[in-house]
């Protein structure tokens, strides 16, 4: 797709090392590839060995397309024989995880994957590649634009998150299937990808080929584009980061001063408060900058006090629900036995060592989560939204805290730190329950 990459003479192979070094991994290194077998994992999976590093194929079988699947496994496990690659396959009843969780087939089946993977990553210390291309970042910009997206949105797909690299980002799919018609390479297709039946297929067999038939080198330009949003979105958080740290005090209150005359000083509030409350509502906060009492509830349920030039987070107020209680069991490893309940929890054992302070208490706005079968950390407001709370109850989530750190947004999402691993000696199970008064 990217012309910067056939006029430089750079290969699949090429670009993957480039990619895997800016991240200060070198040739020889072990890496896990996310291997499904199609066009796109089995072009990466092929590139990475001819680049001289060590993968291990990781491959998800969720029987959710009958012998389809079935067949998947099969090409996946000939091809890492022929490639001399290890491989790691893993089945998965998706449709046992949706009875429980009342999850989507789609989130049930990414849950799953991305449980597997953190655990993989867990025990072997090595990243984990996927095959996210630059036709994906195209596709994701669209789809971020029609949403009504901002900046963040548009920027698409980052090249890295935690442990998750995506060395193909600069290749487009076109290039892909051409490496492996030329190393003579077949792959598998996901039937359901030819359906129009989901906004990103339709987008994809449709509204974009048609766009480019219109427009042609129209798909290059946008992932030039995309190129471009990333670059300018990390360049403004930069700048943000900078502007909160001059106008908020130790205290953590926000000075307004700066702002009230500031052309940009709707706009900038705005970021600093990491868009929690609508451009309108912003205006209005700098317009009534020196009233005293006037409270702002954003997204999330966050609060802020205006008070005469300032502003002063707020913490949620005491008694809007009932203190959720907590039970602990101690259990020999024999008896962990986990089910997708979001009101109980499961840990290592170690976690009765080394003096950790716990808390239970409201969630605030600034808490991130490292979730359980998901790679880095997310906002615990992301999450609360995601949920669909209603904003009168967005107050009324507990999160408890290990060492400052929330590992349970109770209900909803536990983290993975202290997970139980193989070489766990026993489990703790943390039960909730809301007392009803």
């Amino acid at each position: 797709m990217h012309r910067s990459m056939s006029d430089k003479g750079f290969g699949v192979p090429e670009m993957v090392g480039k990619a895997l070094l800016r991240e200060g991994i070198a040739p020889g290194e072990g890496v896990m590839v996310a291997f499904s077998g199609g066009a796109d994992s089995t072009a990466l999976l092929v590139a990475v060995v001819e680049a001289g590093y060590v993968p291990t194929a990781l491959h998800c079988n969720f029987h959710l397309r009958g012998e389809e699947s079935d067949r998947d496994e099969r090409f996946c496990r000939d091809l890492c024989a022929t490639l001399g690659v290890e491989l790691k396959v893993r089945h998965f009843d998706v449709y046992a995880r949706v009875a429980s969780t009342g999850e989507s087939v789609e989130m049930a089946a990414r849950e799953l994957r991305y449980e597997w993977f953190d655990g993989e990553h867990a025990a072997s210390g090595h990243p984990l590649l996927t095959a996210h291309h630059a036709s994906d970042n195209v596709e994701t910009f669209f789809l971020n634009l029609l949403r009504g997206s901002g900046l963040r949105g548009l920027a698409a797909i980052p090249p890295a998150r935690g442990y998750i690299l995506r060395p193909l980002l600069d290749v487009g799919k076109a290039c892909l299937v051409k490496y492996l018609s030329e190393k003579g390479v077949g792959y598998v297709t996901d039937s359901t990808n030819l359906q129009p039946d989901f906004k990103r297929n339709r987008l994809r067999l449709e509204t974009l080929p048609a766009l480019e038939a219109q427009f042609p080198g129209a798909m290059e330009a946008v992932g030039r584009s995309v190129s471009n949003l990333r670059r300018d979105r990390d360049l403004l958080q930069g700048f943000i980061g900078e502007l909160r740290n001059e106008i908020t005090l130790p205290s953590g209150e926000i000075l307004l001063a700066s702002l009230i005359h500031d052309p940009l000083g709707t706009l900038k509030l705005y970021h600093i408060l990491d868009g929690v409350f609508a451009l309108t509502t912003v205006e209005k906060i700098l317009s009534r900058h020196d009233a005293s009492g006037k409270i702002f509830e954003g997204s999330g349920g966050v609060r802020y006090l205006l008070d005469r030039g300032k502003l002063v987070k707020l913490e949620h107020r005491d008694g809007e629900s009932g203190r959720p209680v907590i039970m602990a069991d101690v259990l020999p490893i024999g008896e962990f036995a986990p089910v997708r309940n979001p009101m109980e929890m499961w840990l290592d054992g170690e976690v009765l060592d080394g003096g950790h302070r716990w808390e239970l208490r409201p969630w605030r706005h600034a808490d991130r989560i490292a979730p359980f079968g998901m790679r880095g950390t997310r906002a615990v407001s992301s999450i609360i939204s995601e949920a669909k709370i209603p904003l009168a109850d967005k107050g009324r989530v507990w999160v408890l805290v290990c060492d400052d750190e929330p590992v349970w947004v109770v209900g909803y999402r536990t983290s993975r730190r202290f997970r139980v691993t193989p070489t766990s000696k026993r489990v703790v199970r943390l039960t909730a329950s809301f007392d009803s008064h």
